[in-house]
């Protein structure tokens, strides 16, 4: 299987969904069905986008959902677009809401991250590209106009973003009121951004040492920031840390370096964290575990004890032949009310049609200490219900899953798929 590339470590996603779960309805293993709800490169141009690869979030509407694409539009820069469901039609609607340009473009390119809502109804995101320095921005889309217009708050210079921001509202699900403070990681540092009238402010909130990336990250309902550190811990395995901010400052807490065992039993590479309603930290790491040198990745668990953190390894994928209950899982993990635990893997599934034995990755569940692979994608000719899933997953109150595969569709440029119960 491959090792993951800078291009897995950058393309961590905020855990929202998974913080989401205490609201959402048990997601039962039985009776799902699948169905694309869009594939990309549909329209002309490409303006509905190619190579998705962040979460869609929807934060307002349960039936109106936001998505980026690192391509499309006109000029093959990424885009941002709109997926509406029509409950009276049953059928999905993609519009897009803006195309990016190519080049050195003052607005960026190459938008790779979830969007955050606001109150308002404006999105705000990242791109890893373009600005001023050519190094990436942040961006707001203010929508409240008929054609939407996109404004820079903030251009990245010495390094590159990683793609996701977050803010403390979205621990119990709130939509971001557009004021309070907005966080995310640009090279070793995780950094805050705060509105001063009509200006945005950049701030170093903490800085990791030199090599030590940080990336997925999360708040808890009491504040505290969690995320995943690639390159980082005692190994240079990854890890997983808390900050903690008081009198002033932000402390670190390293609660798990990875590759801690042998051969990196353990794991290595780990996903952005997601929490149950008890406070206990669920994830994935992209490659280690058991099974093979290398290979293919960890469901892990990591527990409060009162004095420091649990863990535990939960689950080594590639443990059927072929790789059936699949292998190298992308992103962060979706915690339903009863604490199952839904994701994806990037490859393996048994479908091995295009990819040199690697499989088009699968979509699973993790409960009561069972692992279901509820979908096994590239079982279409030419891959058309989707490959490589990517990201997370979101679900909404009646229990229907969304996810994106980064290639396959009609035109193999990408989709966002539905799980329904």
């Amino acid at each position: 299987m491959r090792r993951p590339g800078q291009l897995f470590i950058r393309t961590q996603m905020i855990a929202l969904a998974a913080l989401l779960a205490a609201a959402l309805a048990p997601l039962t293993a039985h009776a799902w069905t699948y169905k694309i709800a869009h594939s990309f490169c549909s329209l002309r141009f490409c303006v509905d986008g190619d190579d998705p690869r962040a979460t869609p979030s929807a934060v307002a509407d349960p039936s109106d959902y936001f998505g980026t694409t690192v391509g499309g539009g006109p000029y093959k820069a990424g885009s941002i677009y709109e997926l509406r469901y029509n409950a009276l039609k049953d059928h999905w609607k993609a519009k897009s809401l803006y195309t990016f340009c190519e080049s050195v473009c003052p607005q960026g390119y190459l938008p790779e991250g979830t969007l955050v809502e606001d109150v308002q109804g404006d999105l705000y995101g990242t791109t890893f590209a373009g600005g001023s320095n050519n190094q990436g921005v942040i961006f707001e889309l203010d929508r409240s106009a008929r054609k939407p217009e996109l404004r820079v708050l903030y251009n990245f210079a010495g390094t590159y973003p990683e793609p996701d921001l977050t803010y403390a509202g979205a621990a119990n699900g709130a939509p971001y009121d557009g004021s309070s403070p907005l966080y995310g990681a640009d090279g070793n540092v995780v950094y805050e951004l705060t509105r001063n009238g009509s200006e945005w402010v950049y701030s170093a909130a903490y800085t990791f040492p030199v090599g030590e990336v940080p990336y997925g990250l999360v708040f808890d309902v009491a504040g505290n920031l969690f995320g995943a550190l690639g390159g980082g811990g005692d190994y240079g395995k990854g890890a997983i840390f808390k900050l903690t901010f008081s009198e002033g400052q932000w402390t670190p807490n390293i609660l798990h370096s990875f590759c801690a065992r042998k051969g990196c039993a353990d794991g290595q590479y780990p996903s952005a964290p997601a929490f149950d309603s008890a406070g206990n930290i669920f994830g994935v790491t992209y490659s280690g575990g058991t099974r093979e040198k290398g290979c293919c990745g960890t469901i892990f668990e990591l527990t409060p004890n009162g004095t420091g953190w649990d863990f535990v390894n939960i689950y080594n994928f590639c443990a059927l032949r072929d790789c059936k209950d699949g292998a190298n899982p992308s992103g962060p993990l979706l915690i339903d009310g009863t604490g199952s635990l839904f994701g994806v893997t990037r490859f393996g599934g048994g479908h091995d049609n295009d990819s040199g034995n690697e499989g088009g990755g699968t979509l699973f569940q993790w409960s009561a200490g069972t692992l279901t692979t509820l979908y096994r994608f590239c079982s279409r000719h030419f891959c058309q219900d989707g490959e490589y899933p990517t990201g997370g997953l979101r679900a909404d109150a009646a229990g229907h899953i969304l996810g994106v595969t980064e290639a396959g569709g009609s035109s193999n440029s990408g989709t966002v798929f539905e799980l329904s119960p």
